[in-house]
């Protein structure tokens, strides 16, 4: 269980940081 959550982490974090980015883009393009 803690592997998942580590793993998850891994990946997770990112694809959050690419969400960011794709929202800052959206609000530097407005």
């Amino acid at each position: 269980e803690w592997v998942s959550v580590g793993i998850y982490g891994m990946v997770g974090a990112p694809i959050k940081g690419f969400e960011h980015e794709a929202i800052g883009l959206d609000i530097n393009t407005i």
